[in-house]
């Protein structure tokens, strides 16, 4: 594996680890324990986000790494997302993530909001934190 090293952005060393783990049989235990951890994340966050974003919609994903807010109509992704910052949470705006003609009222959130800059260490607390000054925001630009 690491000799295939095509990526440019992980090391033989990171590739010689994770090499190892599929070597070793174990990488559906892995699997399993990190799909738990991702489901305990996106589970709080959409339950956050009923509370701090009324109005909003929020589709429960079956698996993936993030989810959809469709904001109200009239309500600009772009414009939230600036706002959060202010109160020390980013997010993504989900006209990014659209190939072509981007609906204004979307966010994308990643199911670890990041108000730490490694967002692979927050925890649901952090999460429910986070939303919770999303939903600051949000209540300004309503």
């Amino acid at each position: 594996m690491a000799l295939q090293k095509s990526d440019g952005g992980s090391t033989p060393f990171n590739q010689q680890i994770v090499a190892s783990l599929m070597r070793s049989n174990k990488m559906g235990l892995h699997i399993v324990e990190v799909s738990q951890h991702m489901k305990a994340h996106r589970d709080a966050m959409i339950d956050a986000l009923a509370k701090a974003l009324p109005g909003a919609m929020v589709r429960k994903p079956e698996g993936g790494y993030f989810l959809w807010v469709e904001l109200p109509e009239g309500m600009s992704g772009d414009a939230l997302a600036a706002r959060s910052i202010v109160h020390g949470v980013e997010v993504s705006s989900g006209r990014v993530c659209f190939p072509t003609a981007a609906a204004e009222n979307y966010l994308c959130l990643a199911y670890i909001i990041s108000v730490l800059p490694i967002y692979s260490l927050v925890g649901p607390d952090t999460i429910c934190d986070g939303i919770r000054r999303l939903g600051i925001a949000y209540k300004e630009l309503l």
